[in-house]
């Protein structure tokens, strides 16, 4: 079985010093370098997204067989499944083989080659055939450096054509484009709840949030504060 593990080196270089609640089994140390840790004793192959313009990748995808995929907000860590509200979702069908040609793009990118490595030929995957209950996906993938916004413009697009209710959970609301679209939407009565944390992981987007939740109240939005940390 081949394994792959491909993980931000910017986002995770200090997460081994974080301090959690939620405590860890007796006699339990976190490794301190998690590349040498996936290596160790086994065939599984690692490669670390540098990031050297501090981009952090905030991907989260985890492929099985080229059938199953599993994507969202959770990171793998203690935390995320004790003390943080994050949803993932599992996908089958054709979109499967397209998820796979997207790590596998930026499984080169950060091979030895670097950017060189966008070069070489793209390895492709056959979808799995298309059942008569499927439903049609497509992927969004917002990059900043080549000023693609697909899931701001789609949640734009989204919002813009509510006719009865929006249902928003997110742990940094600050779009000024979202706001000013979801007030809109709430003088033509469409009913929006927004779901914010009580204590976030950053001082900043907390204070964010509570600008956001003021200026969509004064619409008549009903705001709701998860005691958690919640994607």
């Amino acid at each position: 079985m081949e394994v792959k593990v491909l993980y931000d080196d910017f986002g995770s270089a200090t997460a081994h010093l974080s301090s959690l609640l939620t405590p860890a089994q007796d006699g339990f140390a976190p490794p301190s370098d998690m590349r040498k840790y996936l290596r160790s004793g086994s065939k599984v192959k690692v490669r670390l997204s540098l990031n050297p313009w501090l981009v952090a990748d905030h991907t989260k995808l985890i492929v099985f067989d080229s059938r199953t995929a599993i994507l969202g907000g959770m990171n793998i860590g203690r935390e995320y499944y004790s003390e943080w509200h994050d949803l993932m979702v599992r996908v089958e069908g054709p979109v499967v083989a397209s998820l796979e040609e997207e790590f596998m793009r930026s499984w080169r990118q950060c091979g030895p080659w670097g950017d060189f490595g966008m070069l070489a030929r793209a390895r492709k995957f056959s979808p799995t055939a298309r059942r008569e209950d499927d439903i049609p996906i497509r992927i969004l993938k917002p990059e900043s450096g080549h000023a693609r916004h697909e899931i701001r413009d789609a949640s734009l697009l989204a919002i813009r054509g509510a006719k009865n209710r929006i249902y928003i959970e997110n742990p940094y609301f600050a779009s000024d484009d979202i706001i000013f679209a979801l007030r809109s939407a709430l003088r033509k009565g469409v009913d929006v709840r927004v779901i914010l944390p009580a204590e976030g992981d950053s001082a900043i987007m907390d204070a964010g949030n509570i600008a956001t939740a003021r200026a969509l109240m004064e619409e008549g939005a009903k705001l709701y504060r998860y005691p958690k940390m919640a994607i």
